[in-house]
Order: C-alpha cells, then sequence, then structure tokens
C-alpha cells in the first residue's frame, strides 16, 4: 500500500500528543523506505495511540500538524530547499494536512505505529505527483521576502510600548518583547528565574538576562487575537506572584558557569513578579501576516488593560551579594570519557552589546575565532600542529555586568594534546596579536559578510524580524537595524578594530578550562 510522505510526520505527532507526559518520542527518517521509531522510557504502550480519537483530540492534533508545518517552512531557505527538490525530484512540495484529509492519515499513521510496535517492517513509498494538484500551497509566491509595511509604535495607557511591522511572507505571527530590569539580576538569580519560567510556560519561550527578561511565541496568522490573549494571561499570571524563587530549587551551576562565575551559586533574594512583570518597563513586539481587526482584538484589554504598579520600584531591595575576595584558579582539568575529543574553552573579559565597543570588538573576535570555515585561530592551531575539528565563540550566559562579559573560545581538538598550557598559549598569543597589529582587509571583509547574511537570514523569517526589532527596541537602536546592519560593520576600518582590542586584549586575563580524554 502507498503511504503519503506526510505520514511519519503526522504519526511523530500523534504518539506524543496520547503518550503520558515525559515520554519521548520521535520517528527518523533512516534511508529512502527505512524508519527508526526511538521511545524514551523504552516500555512505552504505544497502543494507546491507537484508539479512536475524540473531536477535541483530532482539532489539537489538527493544529499540532500544521504548527509543525507552518514553522519548518517559515524560513526562506527552507522553502527555497524545497522548491529546488521538487525541480530536481518531479513531485509537489509538501502541502500541509487539511481537515479533510486527517482521518485517512490517522489511519495510516496507525498502521505505521502497529507495524514499528510488533517489531516489523514497513516499507514507504511516497504517493506519485506526475499529475499537479489543485490547489497546491503557493510555495514560489512566498519563497523570498518582498518586504512590508512601515513599522509603526504607540504606548498603551498603561505605559507598555507596542510596536507593529506587517510581513506578508508566510502566514504567521509571532510576538516578542521584554521587560527592563532595574537594578540587575545577580548570575544565580538569571540562571534561577530562566529554569523556573521554562517550567512554568506554556506559549512563551523566554530568555533572562540580567538587566531584562524577553519573551518570544508564534503562531497561524488566523489565530492572533488568542496569541495576544493567551501571551497576556502568562506573563500577568507570573506578575502576580509574591516571590518568584520563593519555590525554585537551589540553582546547580555548570562546569563553566562554576568556573568562570564563582558567585553564580549565591543566595538569590526575594524576586516580586509585579517588579520584573511590570507594563511600564515593558515593551512588546508583534510582526507577521496581521490583520488589524484581529490586532486591536487581542491587544485590548488583554494588554492594555493590565496595569502594574503605579511607581518604578527596585526588582529587590537585598544588597549585592558578596565580592569575590579570593584568588580565583587560572586553570581546571575536568576528565572525560576515554574515547571523547579533547575540549579546552578558553575565557576573558570584554565588551557586551550594550557597550559602544561591542561591535568592533566583535568583528575582531568573529574573524578570529567566530566563522565556520575560515577561522584564522583554527588555521594557526593547525600549522603549528594542533589540529582543529570546530571553534565556537560565544558569551557566557550570565556573566552580562555593567558593559562587559565573558567571552568564551572553545575549541574542540582532533587530537589529544601534549600540553593544554602550550595550546592556551597560542590562543592567548593570538588574541594579543589582535590588539597589537591590524587584521587583513580581507580578513574582516569575509567576516563581515558573514555576519550580514546571518542577521539577514535570521530576519527573513517572521519569528526572526520579531526577534530583532525587540533586541533594537531594547538597546536603543535604529528600528531599520537590521536594514543597517551591513553599514554599521562596514565603517569599521583595521586600525579602529585594533585600536578597540588594545584595551581589552594587551594583557587578558585568561582562565580555561580543559576537558581531557579518560585514559
Amino acid at each position: 500500500k502507498l503511504l503519503d510522505p506526510r505520514v511519519p510526520d503526522l504519526a511523530s505527532t500523534l504518539l506524543k500528543q496520547q503518550l503520558p507526559a515525559g515520554s519521548e518520542v520521535r520517528i527518523h527518517r533512516e534511508a529512502d523506505s527505512v524508519y527508526r521509531l526511538d521511545l524514551f522510557p523504552a516500555d512505552l504502550n504505544l497502543s494507546v495511540a491507537l484508539k479512536d480519537l475524540t473531536p477535541e483530540e483530532r482539532e489539537t492534533l489538527l493544529n499540532r500538524v500544521r504548527r509543525d508545518w507552518l514553522e519548518r517552512f517559515e524560513s526562506p531557505q527552507e522553502r527555497a530547499e524545497m522548491m529546488a527538490l521538487s525541480v530536481v525530484r518531479g513531485f509537489q512540495p509538501r502541502e500541509p494536512v487539511q481537515t479533510s484529509e486527517l482521518q485517512d492519515l490517522v489511519e495510516q499513521a496507525h498502521a505505521m505505529i502497529k507495524a514499528a510496535s510488533k517489531g516489523t517492517s514497513l516499507m514507504l513509498e511516497p504517493v506519485s505527483t506526475a499529475v499537479s494538484k489543485e490547489g497546491v500551497y503557493p510555495f514560489r509566491d512566498r519563497a523570498y521576502f518582498t518586504g512590508g509595511t512601515q513599522i509603526e509604535t504607540e504606548t498603551l495607557p498603561n505605559g507598555l510600548k507596542v510596536t507593529v511591522k506587517r510581513m506578508e511572507t508566510w502566514p504567521v505571527v509571532a510576538v516578542s518583547g521584554f521587560f527592563r530590569l532595574t537594578p540587575s539580576l545577580s548570575p544565580a538569580e538569571v540562571n534561577q528565574l530562566q529554569s523556573l519560567l521554562e517550567a512554568r510556560s506554556a506559549s512563551l519561550r523566554f530568555e533572562v538576562k540580567n538587566d531584562a527578561v524577553f519573551f518570544h511565541a508564534w503562531d497561524e496568522a488566523s489565530r492572533l487575537p488568542h496569541l495576544l490573549k493567551q501571551s497576556s494571561g502568562e506573563l500577568q499570571t507570573l506578575a502576580a506572584e509574591k516571590d518568584l524563587l520563593a519555590d525554585a530549587p537551589p540553582y546547580e551551576p555548570g562546569i563553566l558557569e562554576s568556573f568562570f562565575l564563582p558567585h553564580l551559586g549565591a543566595e538569590s533574594r526575594k524576586l516580586k513578579g509585579e517588579k520584573i512583570f511590570n507594563p511600564q518597563n515593558g515593551h512588546l513586539v508583534i510582526t507577521g501576516a496581521i490583520e488589524l481587526s484581529g490586532l486591536d482584538q487581542g491587544l485590548r484589554p488583554a494588554w492594555s488593560g493590565w496595569f502594574g504598579s503605579d511607581r518604578i520600584a527596585p526588582v529587590y531591595a537585598n544588597s549585592q551579594a558578596a565580592e569575590d575576595t579570593e584568588k580565583r584558579a587560572v586553570s581546571k582539568v575536568v576528565d572525560i570519557a576515554p574515547l571523547a575529543s579533547p575540549v579546552i574553552v578558553v575565557g576573558f573579559s570584554g565588551p557586551n552589546r550594550s557597550s559602544p565597543n561591542f561591535l568592533p570588538f566583535n568583528l575582531a573576535l568573529q574573524t578570529l575565532a567566530g566563522r565556520p570555515t575560515t577561522s584564522i585561530l583554527a588555521r594557526s592551531l593547525t600549522d603549528s600542529g594542533t589540529p582543529v575539528s570546530s571553534v565556537k565563540l560565544f558569551p557566557l550566559t550570565a556573566s552580562d555586568q555593567g558593559e562587559s562579559q565573558v567571552w568564551l573560545v572553545a575549541l574542540r581538538l582532533e587530537t589529544v594534546p601534549q600540553t593544554a598550557e602550550a595550546v592556551v598559549e597560542e590562543v592567548t598569543q593570538q588574541l594579543q596579536e589582535l590588539a597589537r597589529n591590524p587584521l587583513a582587509k580581507a580578513d574582516l571583509a569575509r567576516t563581515r559578510s558573514y555576519l550580514k547574511n546571518s542577521l539577514t537570514l535570521s530576519a527573513s523569517s517572521v519569528q526572526g524580524r520579531a526577534g530583532v526589532l525587540a533586541h533594537a527596541e531594547f538597546h536603543r537602536l535604529s528600528q531599520s537595524y537590521a536594514e543597517d546592519f551591513a553599514g554599521l560593520y562596514d565603517h569599521l576600518d583595521p586600525d579602529l578594530v585594533k585600536s578597540v582590542c588594545k584595551d581589552y586584549l594587551s594583557k587578558p586575563e585568561i582562565r580555561w578550562v580543559y576537558f581531557k580524554p579518560g585514559e
């Protein structure tokens, strides 16, 4: 029997919906007609997913499947790839599941689950699409970003700022936003609050920083009123908490956090929900295929009727954590599995995004260690006899304080080095070289191109544009930041980049962790 090629994805979604909470299940495609079913725990009873669905379960399944499809193809890159494959392989782009098709697809998914539960094989062949179907989703019409309306910003009666950007690129809407925090959270509180919000959230995705809490969500365009009301309700529930961290377990920092941020495990203070989630300190960004009637229905009164404290008070009033008076270790060795790849993580201080020095410093560090295929550091280490399989550059979460943060360079080595100290010394010399001599114009040009393309791609989707706009508003950048981004980096010449690096990297305080494979 020829099964619809959408069946494996639908079967995975059906299993996730019907199996008990905490279960993990996924169907992987191993080859053209071979699939693998992964389960956790291994003794899950799959028969519960074979029962007839109630009308409510059927609607939930359809919404989940459609959301998965919309999320997969929201990126123009994914749509371009699908278009290319449809031409090369001669089939139509995979369509979203329609209500009229659901029953037949569920029956096919049941057949697949039954076969998997018995340990038998099931050959899946795509339905022939030699003849073009009517009503195929217009991938080509929506393949590329064609611009949008002007960005509009207003302030609601409760002090909340709202920015709206229409994008007719895909039938979804996204919300992003933030609440400013005064004064800053400690590293321990950042991590505890992040863990709490991840556990409590029903629809929102959170990013907790020392001076702000960002939130993100998305849905189908037709569900904009529901998305706005649900997001507001979830945030107002958090705002009503007397102490958000009252029931939070003590945060256990990871290896990197405990080494580079020694006070991460310090005792946290009482965090009132109304002081963190206060509309007077907030900004909401809405992007996508927005209908004005749905926008107004979702904003009022769910958002406009939410009034916080009349005065903007500190998040907490207790004293700051004690300063580090002990001399900290410079290095740490962590034993890992014998066959694992050795990894060395080097940390040092540098500017964060709020600093005026961030852009030139980031350009230099990305040139040294951030580009995945043309890293100067990777080339230097390989030439000196230490082959590197990957180099990653990233700031340490929760290290943001004032205008500085901890930057980390993670090196995955192909072989175990004779000494980790020699590798760290090479990294240190390369960092100091950024402060001594200007980078080559050709290397900076390649990095600019890499950074521009990365932002352009992330901002081309509805969710990505919402996130970019929210961060631009928080850092008080231009609303056209995504379009102006190229110009911001283009004016940074080698001498300017060197002068900024000189302030931070002439004598960097290097600390490092070596993840050493066992004998």
